[in-house]
C-alpha cells in the first residue's frame, strides 16, 4: 500500500481547454513486500480539453525513483476520459503507459476505472478498479483504489 499526496494547479483555462500541471509525493507504508520501500516523486503536465459532458485529459508523466536499487527514473502517458452524468457523480476510466528509462521490457500498462462522488464543493470521495496489462510476475492483476480529495 502506497500513500499518494498530490498539488494540482490549472494555471490556463480557455474555451473548454485546460493545462496545468501536477507535483505528486508517493510515500510508502513501509510494510514488507508492499511498495518500493522509499518516497518515490512523480510530476505530470496535463492538458484537457471537454467535449459536451465528456473531458478528455491526457498527461505527460515523470517519475524520478533512480535512488531505489532496482528501479529506474521513468517516463509515459496517462489517458483519462470521463463525464460527469450528475451534479454529485463523476465517472470515468483511465490507461497508462510507463517505461523506465534504460530498460527496453517492463513497460508499466494499466486500465482504472471509478467513480468519484462529490458530497460537498470541496470534498470528493472516489473509489476505483485498476487491471495491470502487464505480464510480470510480481505486478498483481487486480487492485482497488480508495481517494480522499480536499480542495481549498
Amino acid at each position: 500500500m502506497t500513500w499518494r499526496i498530490f498539488i494540482k494547479h490549472i494555471p490556463f483555462e480557455a474555451e473548454g481547454w485546460r493545462a496545468g500541471y501536477r507535483v505528486q509525493l508517493n510515500l510508502d507504508t513501509g510494510k514488507e513486500g508492499i511498495g518500493y520501500g522509499r518516497t518515490t516523486a512523480n510530476v505530470n503536465l496535463i492538458a484537457e480539453k471537454d467535449v459536451g459532458n465528456i473531458t478528455l485529459n491526457l498527461n505527460a508523466v515523470y517519475i524520478k525513483s533512480s535512488h531505489i536499487e532496482g528501479l529506474r527514473d521513468a517516463y509515459g502517458v496517462i489517458f483519462h476520459l470521463y463525464g460527469k452524468p450528475a451534479k454529485w457523480l463523476t465517472l470515468g476510466g483511465e490507461i497508462k503507459y510507463i517505461k523506465p528509462e534504460h530498460r527496453v521490457s517492463n513497460k508499466d500498462t494499466h486500465l482504472l476505472v471509478g467513480f468519484l462522488l462529490h458530497p460537498t464543493k470541496s470534498i470528493d470521495l472516489s473509489l476505483g478498479v485498476h487491471k495491470s496489462l502487464n505480464k510480470h510476475q510480481e505486478q498483481p492483476d487486480y487492485g482497488f483504489l480508495a481517494g480522499f480529495l480536499y480542495r481549498f
